[in-house]
């Protein structure tokens, strides 16, 4: 009786916990168009601007994309402008799971930030890399699951990269010393799992600016095109379905760059641990896409010809928000979790019975049908590694006890043996 007991738990903790510990990311990367009020930028007010207006278009994109992650361009560097964008837009109609992290801006009046779900990301740590002009942005997470085919945890780290405007010279150098610096920080940093995203502004694959990281001179940290299209993006009706701005064809809104879509600015980029998923993480490079752009926008705004690609609201939120189109990804987290309650019984061992709830301490008697030497872990439901500790049993029948010195609430536990077979268990205290 008491193993049904269990084995239902464990279904019911399941069935919940996939819900929230889904195996994939989504990552949005938007250029805002001035989402402040103080921008330096003096067509770009209340008027042509308006961020009530802007708020009312961008909640029905977040409801409709549902990223996990979002990353912006030119956002107001002060407080109160993201935590609008919390408050207005992201934590909404009963949603309260979003966050934000403070970047180090520069001089600009605007910036870079990023949003992410904290049921599936826990923020880790963050660097920047000082520029001329837009400081570039990272920020490290690891993804929340107790059972991670790499080990405890999968690290991930976005980048938000916003480089020098303009066609001359000057500007390319500029773009050029920016993504310099960046590189040359994450050589100092090691490989990882990186997601470069933003506007880059940069006119052709070829330009200095964003060639730094597609063709850096070690591969190791060279970023992969998920959709491989590197060319001459500027002016090339070829590239018409990865076309990122201007969403208006003409100049009637002071505020927002007219002549409609002919430059690919926006990108998503990921490094090749990301790339090939060696360490849990991988993009799913089909999944990338302008959102809004059909290919039939040469020169032409994102409302006219009639645009079909996304529902009708959607396209016209896009018309209204920003000059720029946002770019969506999904990415590929490797759990394992077990996928139905057979795979909890093979291993060597199963969970006789947990007392739940916990007191001061777990008790817990397990049937080993060989001897086994066992590592039990303890998480927070959010997926943070609080301890563990190893025990070696025979083959048999065992009731141990363990202190259990943490606050009321709910936690997991999770058994894994010498061959990398575990069961998991919710604990209540």
């Amino acid at each position: 009786m008491k193993k049904i007991v269990l084995y239902s738990l464990f279904v019911l903790f399941f069935n919940n916990y996939s819900q929230v510990f889904a195996g994939t990311i989504r990552l949005m990367q938007y250029n805002l168009l001035y989402y402040t009020y103080h921008a330096d930028y003096t067509d770009c007010d209340a008027t042509t601007n308006n961020l009530d207006l802007k708020d009312y278009y961008l909640k029905q994109l977040i409801q409709y994309v549902k990223p996990d992650v979002f990353c912006v361009n030119e956002i107001g560097k002060e407080e109160e402008w993201a935590n609008r964008l919390l408050n207005n837009v992201l934590n909404q109609n009963g949603i309260s799971y979003y966050a934000t992290i403070r970047p180090v801006n520069s001089w600009s009046t605007i910036g870079n930030r990023i949003f992410y779900d904290t049921r599936k990301l826990t923020y880790y740590n963050a660097f920047y890399v000082p520029t001329s002009v837009i400081n570039i942005n990272a920020f490290k997470f690891y993804f929340n699951s107790p059972d991670l085919v790499q080990g405890d945890t999968i690290f991930i780290t976005f980048i938000v990269c916003h480089l020098k405007s303009g066609s001359y010279d000057g500007n390319e150098t500029t773009r050029y010393q920016q993504t310099l610096s960046l590189m040359n920080r994450l050589e100092g940093l090691g490989k990882d799992n990186y997601v470069c995203s933003g506007d880059f502004n940069s006119y052709a694959a070829v330009d200095s600016g964003i060639a730094n990281v597609l063709y850096w001179p070690n591969p190791n940290f060279r970023f992969y095109d998920p959709i491989n299209q590197l060319g001459y993006w500027h002016e090339n009706e070829t590239y018409s379905l990865y076309h990122t701005q201007s969403t208006r064809s003409g100049y009637e809104d002071a505020c927002f760059s007219g002549g409609g879509f002919d430059d690919r600015f926006d990108f998503i980029l990921v490094s090749p641990y990301v790339y090939t998923g060696e360490k849990g993480v991988k993009s799913i490079n089909e999944s990338y896409r302008t959102l809004g752009q059909d290919g039939r926008r040469f020169n032409e705004s994102v409302i006219s010809p009639a645009n079909n690609s996304e529902p009708a609201n959607i396209i016209t939120a896009l018309y209204k928000i920003s000059d720029h189109l946002p770019i969506v990804m999904d990415f590929e987290i490797k759990t394992d979790i077990p996928s139905s309650i057979d795979d909890r019984h093979s291993a060597g061992f199963f969970i006789d019975n947990v007392v739940n709830p916990i007191r001061d301490k777990i008790e817990i008697t397990l049937n080993a049908s060989v001897d086994e030497n066992l590592t039990f872990q303890i998480f927070t439901i959010e997926g943070k590694l609080l301890t563990q500790f190893i025990k070696t049993f025979p083959a048999g029948i065992h009731r141990f006890e363990n202190a259990f010195n943490y606050s009321a609430g709910a936690y997991i536990l999770r058994v894994v043996n010498a061959k990398n077979q575990s069961v998991v268990v919710k604990l209540i205290k």
